[in-house]
């Protein structure tokens, strides 16, 4: 049971930094577009 708390976390943190990532390489894209 509690190995699966620290699981569902470390994948939540894991869609997070994916989604940061995504959305800090789009933002360098554009900036080079300009």
């Amino acid at each position: 049971m509690h190995k699966n708390i620290i699981v569902n976390e470390t994948l939540k943190t894991k869609r997070f930094v994916t989604i940061v990532s995504q959305q800090y390489c789009t933002a360098a894209f554009v900036d080079q577009q300009i």
